[in-house]
């Protein structure tokens, strides 16, 4: 964060160098101080979008963005600590429960059985009078 801020401020440095610089090449062509500031400012273009772009250089902005949205969403839950619980316990108990019926689909479905000779497991079943099993 500290590099961040010591980075745009060499920036800033070098662009007020870059208009000094121009601003006195222009005085010496015969322009006052106001009318030769004015004219490099001019002639440097547009100072935030300078800037904007020297940020956006050393970024991805996707990442910068999911970042700058995740912090907002915190400071905004924050504001509202019954909201949260609501919001962290629904999460909570939604996350064990996908986590239990995984477990049950897991060892019923997907898992071969356990039993010591599987291959000679049978199934008990009894008919009724109607032809129906159960």
């Amino acid at each position: 964060m500290f590099g961040r801020r010591r980075r745009v401020k060499d920036l800033s440095a070098e662009i007020e160098a870059h208009l000094d610089e121009e601003a006195d090449a222009l005085r010496a062509n015969g322009l006052d101080e106001d009318a030769a500031r004015a004219a490099a400012r001019r002639a440097f273009g547009n100072r935030a979008q300078v800037e904007e772009q020297f940020y956006e250089s050393g970024r991805w902005l996707p990442w910068d963005h999911l970042v700058r949205d995740v912090r907002h969403a915190v400071r905004s839950l924050a504001k509202i600590p019954g909201l949260l619980a609501v919001l962290v316990a629904c999460l909570g108990s939604g996350i064990g429960i996908n986590a239990a019926i995984f477990g049950v689909f897991d060892s019923v479905v997907l898992r071969k059985p356990t039993a010591r000779e599987p291959d000679r497991l049978i199934s008990i079943t009894q008919a009724t009078a109607t032809g129906s099993h159960t």
